[in-house]
């Protein structure tokens, strides 16, 4: 009998080993394929970008490459009064961000978040007020183009660590943080 718990257990803890291993599988390969990887911003800057953005009751802030949404919600839970659309492009934090939206909801019963799985370079931007955005320096450049011909004029772009090469930023914000943290600056853009 004590033999027979013993298998079961095997059996569970086998089990809990499998699916612990695809999910770390899928969530390679969905970066993969995204072709960026995940890396999270720091919980101690969200105020501070939260100060940057400068939101006011009927914002529309993008948050582009929202990961599993972490900030997007903390943005929602601070100011109820706006509308936020996380886009994120990885298959595996999309469903992660889908499941905080739909926790997020039942919480609160607010209705102000929207999760896009989409690539950002063919993602629709025409009535945002507000952008923010953490991605590679490459994936910057790239972007220029199309926040150029979508962004309308005014809207406040904030983007963590990394700048444009061929658009200067109206404020940079150092964070002070150590040299060896990650996101130790802010630039600020308006277009």
């Amino acid at each position: 009998m004590i033999s027979f718990f013993l298998l079961l257990l095997q059996l569970f803890l086998v089990l809990i080993l499998l699916v612990v291993f695809l999910g770390l599988l899928f969530w390679v390969w969905s970066g993969f394929i995204s072709k960026s990887l995940f890396i999270p911003l720091p919980r101690q800057i969200f105020t501070d970008i939260k100060k940057s953005l400068l939101l006011k009751e009927g914002s529309v802030v993008y948050h582009l490459g929202c990961g599993g949404g972490r900030f997007i919600f903390f943005l929602a839970k601070n100011n109820p009064n706006a509308s936020y659309i996380g886009v994120e492009n990885s298959t595996f934090l999309y469903y992660v961000a889908r499941i905080r939206l739909w926790y997020y909801e039942q919480k609160t019963g607010n209705h102000n978040v929207t999760i896009i799985k989409s690539d950002l370079l063919n993602q629709s931007l025409v009535n945002a007020t507000h952008v923010f955005l953490y991605v590679y320096p490459n994936t910057m450049d790239d972007l220029i183009s199309v926040f150029d011909k979508e962004l309308g004029t005014g809207v406040r772009l904030v983007s963590a660590s990394f700048k444009f090469t061929q658009k200067k930023p109206i404020a940079e914000v150092d964070l002070g943080r150590a040299s060896s943290q990650l996101v130790r600056s802010l630039f600020v853009y308006e277009f």
